[in-house]
């Protein structure tokens, strides 16, 4: 990632009014979603680019596999088709994490970014609520 890119992002998330920490590649913070529920995100340090297009990951944990491995393998095929249906993101496997992430574009304003950001957490909230029989754990 560029400097310019690492500064546009944490630009970003000052302006939203997040609070957030580095850790292991990734800027980290903690979201209020609903109801006194709360969510995980992760922006991705590392920006992508094709071209002159570029963007970065935005994700949110919605559990460990290892956790919930029958649960999971359980409603597979739910996960993908409610992941296909969505506009905007996907669930993916990261780091042994199901999580909800959506690309970004760099040049995004920052109220894009917010919305980019409160869509993830939120999605990963409402699929950890059903994949972990209610949990808040991230």
């Amino acid at each position: 990632m560029t400097t310019a890119a690492k500064q546009r992002i944490e630009g970003h998330l000052a302006s939203c009014g997040l609070q957030w920490t580095e850790s292991s590649g990734y800027f980290k913070g903690i979201v209020d979603v609903a109801e006194g529920r709360t969510q995980v995100f992760l922006v991705d340090f590392d920006v992508d680019q094709l071209g002159s297009y570029q963007d970065f990951d935005i994700l949110s944990p919605i559990c460990r596999i290892a956790d919930h491995e029958a649960r999971v393998k359980k409603i597979a095929y739910a996960l993908l088709e409610f992941s296909g249906k969505q506009k905007l993101g996907h669930v993916a496997v990261s780091q042994g994490m199901l999580v909800y992430k959506a690309d970004c574009p760099i040049d995004a304003p920052a109220a894009v970014f917010q919305a980019v950001l409160q869509t993830v957490c939120k999605l990963a909230d409402v699929l950890e609520t059903i994949v972990t029989d209610g949990s808040d754990a991230f």
